[in-house]
């Protein structure tokens, strides 16, 4: 079974003409079977699409799980751009997994390269991940294997660190760069006493690594929000808006550095994107982006922001939630954030995944809950805010990420930024 993206209506990209076929997974499914001589398209049972990161006109990425016979393998591949020496990417190369190849596997009348976990073309060190007797001796811990939860190919990897027993002993994230150091500051500059808050809880920093990119978290038990039952979500959301509260009043240390998503130029930058792969829509991006250029206000305080804030970074455990994923945090307007979250719903209500009425009783228990320990916005700025992640985040990341809802909507997605502007109430 093959499992890939939908047909998706964008504009053909002239320096990456193998993009559609990157996201065909009957045709990588070909390629692997032959490159990595698995008998067969027949050998391979089963290839999905399960990370992509698109930059129309410049780069494009794409992570694969791959089934065949008893093996399974993910995937990472890219996109040459027309014109751009294949060589020159080939040599750029990391450790790979033992009986692999150690660079990259080039299909070269595709114009695609390929690195097979743990191979990455950034990642020093990602092979690390699949060695858990010598990382746990580095860090001093104990566990029996290590499992993949996220790859981001040429940017960073997580994995499940897990105990004989199956007991996960903690969670292992490892950066192309030294942005484990960064994000290893951010949290250390959390409360250390997770028992202050009644509300709030953070990730524990339990080691880390500099010289390999590495940061060791310790595990935090119970749910995610988003996957609460129907009947807990609206309590799940109060609960995370209270916890988002209790960031906001904590001191932003220093090396944050200003939230950027919501500047003019990032707004032009998702205005641009849209019209090179949506032309006929680029008269609207730009509307949208002007009128936000314009109506701009950066009067209100600033604040510890969380940067990507939405309900998979939420994790309640009994009364508390503990807020996850910070490697985005940035200092910023309150409303940055939480324009972010509902303009996140309002995507989920605009591509099907939500009724107006669900989506209206989410934000509001997520507003309610946010108001119980931190200062709301104006009315206003939210208003901006969340029209300017529609565009900036919404609308970006569906081009971005390739997101098949988000592209089969970005004219209601735009339009609805545009309206969002000139209603009372967001």
């Amino acid at each position: 079974m093959m499992a890939g993206h939908p047909a998706i209506p964008l504009a053909q990209d002239r320096r990456l003409l193998q993009r559609d076929r990157l996201l065909d997974a009957d045709y990588m499914a070909r390629i692997f079977s032959h490159k990595l001589g698995l008998g067969g398209p027949s050998g391979i049972e089963r290839c999905q699409v399960i990370r992509v990161a698109y930059r129309p006109g410049k780069s494009l990425r794409v992570a694969y799980r791959v089934q065949a016979e008893e093996h399974q393998f993910v995937i990472a591949g890219r996109a040459v751009p027309q014109g751009v020496d294949m060589a020159a990417y080939e040599r750029q190369s990391t450790v790979a997994k033992e009986g692999w190849p150690s660079g990259p596997v080039a299909c070269r009348e595709a114009g695609i390269l390929f690195w097979i976990f743990p191979s990455d073309r950034k990642i020093a060190h990602l092979g690390l991940l699949t060695d858990p007797q010598r990382l746990a001796s580095e860090l001093g811990r104990q566990w029996v294997r290590c499992d993949l939860v996220t790859y981001a190919p040429e940017k960073c990897a997580t994995v499940r660190c897990l105990g004989e027993q199956g007991d996960v002993s903690a969670y292992i994230k490892i950066y192309a760069d030294a942005r484990s150091e960064t994000c290893c500051r951010t949290y250390l500059a959390l409360p250390q006493n997770n028992g202050k808050s009644a509300d709030a809880f953070f990730p524990t920093v339990g080691g880390h690594l500099p010289q390999h990119h590495l940061l060791l978290f310790e595990p935090l038990h119970g749910p995610r929000i988003a996957d609460l039952q129907p009947h807990d979500m609206e309590l799940g959301f109060r609960k995370l808006g209270a916890a988002l509260g209790c960031l906001h009043q904590i001191t932003a240390p220093p090396h944050l550095q200003e939230f950027q998503r919501t500047q003019p130029e990032q707004l032009r930058r998702a205005a641009t994107t849209i019209g090179f792969v949506r032309p006929e829509l680029e008269e609207l991006a730009w509307s949208v982006c002007e009128q936000l250029c314009q109506t701009r206000d950066s009067s209100e305080g600033s604040a510890f922001l969380h940067g990507d804030v939405h309900a998979k970074n939420g994790i309640l455990m009994g009364n508390r939630v503990a807020i996850i994923d910070l490697d985005q945090a940035a200092i910023g307007l309150p409303a940055a954030d939480l324009g972010s979250f509902l303009a996140a719903l309002r995507y989920e209500r605009l591509t099907g995944g939500l009724s107006e009425s669900r989506e209206r009783r989410l934000a509001q228990a997520f507003l309610d809950g946010y108001a119980t320990r931190s200062q709301f916005p104006e009315t206003d700025s939210l208003r901006w805010h969340t029209a300017a992640a529609l565009l900036a985040e919404r609308t970006m990341r569906a081009v971005t990420r390739l997101r098949a809802p988000g592209l089969l909507h970005l004219p209601e997605l735009l339009n609805e930024a545009r309206q969002v502007l000139t209603r009372e109430a967001a």
